[in-house]
């Protein structure tokens, strides 16, 4: 099978075409077999991802240091359906505003459910804002993660109302928003694309090893 990437309409993916099609014959064949056909893709799926991991950290090395410890949350996932990659978490709050930017000198209030600060729009009237904000009520499930009801559901199931403490203006500290379109990202999408004869060649190789392994005859 020859390695055949297309960009789709996602910013975040390139496309091998038949990969699908290749993934469900080697699950076929293992079951009549048990050649590691599934866990050779696998392999070859890692191998990509781990490329593209090495490369993007390689790269924010031209950013910052923030830009260097945001990449460093990288990580390859082994699957058969894709060359996965993941990042970010509650270690690197900044690996979205690194990756993507941020829109900047935006007002935002900040709350004392200490939840996500909400944005005030240029268009919007500040005041107006602030009293939408303190309807609301916050409660939490079992596990403390937050939701925002209406403030006449404060007395049938508690919760804490929300004030806005403070306002603040950011996110300066990131680079300006690029969309999520064909030209989003600083550093990963931005790898993504430049590196596609690379990731072409990483299939071809590892489905050419691939094929050689499971039909050794």
């Amino acid at each position: 099978m020859a390695a055949n990437v297309q960009r789709g309409s996602r910013a975040d993916a390139v496309f091998v075409q038949g990969l699908d099609d290749f993934r469900k014959e080697l699950a076929r064949l293992d079951k009549q077999l048990n050649n590691g056909g599934r866990k050779a893709l696998k392999e070859v799926n890692f191998d990509v991802a781990n490329f593209v991991v090495n490369k993007s950290r390689s790269a924010a090395t031209s950013f910052g240091s923030m830009d260097v410890k945001a990449m460093k949350s990288l990580t390859a996932s082994k699957t058969q359906a894709e060359a996965k990659i993941m990042g970010g978490g509650t270690k690197y709050p900044m690996f979205g505003g690194s990756e993507f930017g941020a829109y900047q000198n935006r007002k935002r209030l900040i709350k004392n459910t200490k939840g996500r600060a909400t944005i005030v729009r240029n268009n919007e009237n500040i005041d107006k804002v602030i009293r939408r904000v303190e309807s609301q009520t916050v409660i939490y499930d079992r596990r403390g993660a937050p939701t925002t009801v209406r403030k006449k559901a404060r007395d049938s199931w508690g919760g804490t109302a929300v004030k806005v403490e403070g306002i603040m203006l950011g996110w300066n500290q990131f680079r300006p928003w690029r969309g999520n379109k064909a030209t989003a990202g600083y550093i990963i999408y931005p790898t993504l694309r430049s590196s596609t004869p690379d990731i072409i060649g990483l299939y071809a190789d590892g489905f050419t090893k691939l094929l050689s392994k499971v039909f050794p005859d």
